[in-house]
């Protein structure tokens, strides 16, 4: 089985991103999900050095992972298809990122983008520091 046989049918992945097509979202949320949701993601952030939300099934996501798994860091993993609220976690996100796709890392309270925005980071030692 590959990890595309695993995903849901409305993710699409390409070009180094997952992310996902809300037309073919199957049930709505109830109203008060969203509220709930935002406040545990805001919540999340602001008690966590480095936070990732993420999905199981994602590629770039376990590479995110793996990066700073080997630079010795702890980090809160949120995985968005395994939580409840997740679907309306993943919109506040979009909200207060303007990104659609997994994995969406912040460090110190700071959205710093996904996979290859973290391995830029990286790459160009501004990582370590930060990490700091």
């Amino acid at each position: 089985m590959t990890a595309d046989s695993a995903k849901p049918s409305n993710v699409v992945c390409e070009d180094g991103v997952c992310h996902i097509d809300w037309s073919k979202k199957k049930t709505p949320a109830s109203a008060s999900t969203p509220d709930a949701a935002a406040a545990a993601v805001d919540e999340t952030i602001k008690k966590n050095k480095i936070v990732i939300y993420s999905k199981t099934y994602c590629p770039y996501c376990d590479k995110a992972k793996a990066l700073l798994k080997s630079k010795g860091k702890d980090f809160e993993l949120i995985e968005l298809d395994s939580v409840a609220n997740g679907e309306a976690m993943h919109a506040h996100l979009k909200q207060l990122t303007n990104q659609t796709s997994v994995p969406n890392i912040f460090i110190g309270g700071k959205h710093v983008g996904g996979c290859s925005d973290l391995i830029e980071l990286a790459d160009s030692g501004k990582l370590t520091e930060m990490l700091a």
